[in-house]
């Protein structure tokens, strides 16, 4: 009986993944809904974690509820698995192996990756240019852009609190605008200080319009995805035309062009993996498109590194800095 239920569930959960997905099932409804009366079982599965699970289960709030939720995921997976040679997504994400307590343990240790590839980027860059560079307030403000953006990732990844969940959703949403910002810093800054002031003012314009729609009006996912698209087409239009432009006469763009072919890697390929279940239960797609950008901010930061020499050659000698 209790198979034939599942059937029947899994049989809604084909036929319309997005009206009823498997974790509104009437099978896994019922078996959180048992698993929370048994309120014993529950705790006592919660006693025998590791230490370290224990802890990070503790500072971020995992409940019963949660428990029993991952408990019912993996009863309805092993299942349908045995009977039909197939999975389904829970709550927007396949079911994963939790590790130390983390929600989804390799997205999670990517975006730490990512914040230390980052992180060591930008030393590299400090220890090339010294103080010497006019372009150091851009450089802070891309700096503090992904550290916002990778540390929101981690934690959201170790677990999926509301508050995580927007800050991954704007922490991303901000990381768009990274390249479309130094574009304007090494083409305008500080020479045309109007240009500057008015392309970075449609940055910031047009990221806190999305965030005050998105939280006050109507939480639009559709027309917040059709902006980052929008967003990304001037980007590529924009640097592309750039590195077409300067290919023969400036050197860095090659080291532009690796760094914008690196990062296209990790959306195609997570892309291509996106209905595919984890490799070993621990990678998905977005694991892998995470894991597959961590060198490239390394290579973000040694790029400008080898540019700003160049864009330094060209400050008026009136503005720059002296130590």
């Amino acid at each position: 009986m209790q198979v034939l239920w599942l059937g029947a569930s899994l049989l809604i959960a084909a036929v319309s993944v997005h009206a009823s997905p498997a974790d509104r099932s009437p099978w896994f409804q019922h078996c959180v809904s048992t698993c929370l009366d048994n309120a014993t079982l529950c705790e006592e599965r919660l006693a025998q974690r590791d230490p370290i699970a224990r802890q990070v289960d503790d500072t971020f709030g995992w409940t019963c509820l949660d428990e029993c939720r991952q408990f019912c995921i993996w009863q309805y997976t092993n299942i349908s698995l045995t009977k039909w040679n197939f999975t389904y997504k829970f709550f927007g994400r396949w079911p994963l192996i939790r590790y130390f307590g983390m929600l989804e343990p390799a997205s999670s240790l990517a975006s730490l990756g990512n914040l230390i590839s980052s992180i060591l980027g930008f030393i590299y860059l400090r220890t090339r240019i010294g103080s010497r560079s006019i372009f150091l307030p851009c450089y802070y403000i891309m700096f503090t852009l992904t550290v916002i953006t990778w540390l929101s990732s981690f934690l959201f990844h170790i677990r999926d609190l509301v508050l995580f969940e927007r800050m991954d959703y704007y922490g991303a949403f901000l990381t768009i605008f990274i390249p479309l910002f130094w574009f304007s810093c090494r083409t305008f800054y500080p020479n045309r200080m109007g240009c500057f002031a008015l392309t970075s003012g449609a940055i910031l314009a047009c990221f806190v319009g999305d965030v005050y729609y998105m939280e006050m009006v109507k939480f639009d996912h559709s027309l917040h995805l059709a902006l980052c698209t929008v967003l990304t087409v001037v980007q590529v239009a924009v640097w592309a035309g750039w590195i077409a432009l300067k290919w023969r006469q400036l050197p860095q763009t090659r080291s532009y062009t690796l760094v914008f072919l690196g990062l296209a890697v990790g959306p195609l390929v997570a892309k291509y993996r996106e209905w595919h279940p984890p490799v070993m239960w621990t990678f998905d797609a977005h694991s892998i498109f995470h894991i597959l950008t961590i060198p490239c901010w390394f290579l973000w930061w040694w790029s400008i590194s080898k540019d700003d020499l160049f864009l330094n050659s060209f400050v008026s000698p009136a503005i720059k800095k002296v130590d």
